[in-house]
């Protein structure tokens, strides 16, 4: 059965994105560049799989790919969006500190976050182009 590792490796991105494509909002049009851009972002997952493998062999060898990429995770980039007194929004783009056992992980990979992103300021939309959140209760 070993020589159907490969092929199930080669797998595993395919079907994680796919299932993630299928139940999104962008899964609606079932057209050919849908496809082929599903399939494409598939083999570029694979791939870096594939590199990850090699880099946690020379680094790191009892991680494996999925286990870094699920510690990994959490590390989340998000905008933070102030009103400013002039109707502008003051948009600070962040993303959340590692863990201690992230940045672990991170320093044994020689891997870094890279510097906060710098604040921009941005002119008031069309309120009737603006959507609002609501909340469900």
């Amino acid at each position: 059965m070993r020589h159907c590792e490969p092929w199930k490796r080669c797998q595993e991105p395919f079907f994680a994105l796919s299932l993630s494509y299928h139940n999104s909002s962008h899964a609606q049009g079932n057209g050919v560049r849908n496809r082929f851009s599903l399939i494409l972002v598939a083999f570029f997952a694979y791939a870096l799989s594939v590199t990850l493998e090699q880099r946690l062999q020379a680094l790191a060898p009892g991680l494996t790919p999925r286990a870094v990429l699920e510690k990994l995770a959490t590390i989340q980039m998000l905008d933070v969006c102030l009103p400013t007194t002039d109707d502008r929004w003051l948009i600070m783009p962040r993303y959340t500190q590692p863990e201690p056992d992230q940045a672990l992980m991170l320093h044994q990979l020689n891997l870094s976050l890279p510097s906060q992103p710098s604040p921009r300021i941005k002119a008031q939309e069309d309120p009737a182009q603006t959507v609002q959140p609501t909340l469900k209760m």
